[in-house]
């Protein structure tokens, strides 16, 4: 008896690219809301697969690169 070839996922252990706005809400420790207005305002990076936005793991952690390290209280 042979068995058949097992089909691998094109990429495998990793986590996906695009990232749903609840997913990527999520990621970033904000409300989707939040996420709404600061892709509205071009702070992150938006795509659309048809007529739903995703948003790239890269572009979100670019944003949290960019935030101030530490918070002026002065």
């Amino acid at each position: 008896m042979t068995s058949s070839p097992t089909r691998r996922s094109r990429r495998p252990d990793r986590q996906p690219r695009l990232l749903t706005p609840d997913e990527a809400a999520a990621y970033l420790a904000i409300s989707p809301r939040t996420l709404r207005t600061l892709a509205a305002r071009g702070d992150i990076g938006r795509r659309y697969l048809g007529s739903s936005p995703r948003y790239e793991r890269t572009d979100l952690d670019a944003y949290v690169d960019s935030l101030p390290e530490t918070r002026d209280d002065n």
